[in-house]
């Protein structure tokens, strides 16, 4: 009857543990943008309710935008 107390304890205190270990960060995808058209290459998820400055291969080659739900993306050029 005690081994079954120890282990029940055992794993309360991992579950305790991995619950305040894991700290997941959470985004939801507005959009992604690709380098060829029909949405294939090169591509970036787009983030809700953050602005994006594109660099790299991506700066001046987007060819096609696919956008999520009821998400509005604004696209300055």
């Amino acid at each position: 009857m005690r081994v079954t107390g120890v282990i029940a304890a055992l794993f309360a205190t991992l579950a305790a543990a991995e619950s305040a270990d894991v700290q997941r960060e959470e985004f939801f995808a507005a959009g992604i943008i690709y380098r060829q058209p029909n949405f294939r290459g090169q591509s970036r998820v787009l983030e809700v309710g953050r602005c994006v400055d594109l660099r790299g291969p991506l700066y001046d080659n987007v060819r096609s935008i696919r956008v999520s739900g009821n998400i509005e993306c604004s696209i300055f050029l």
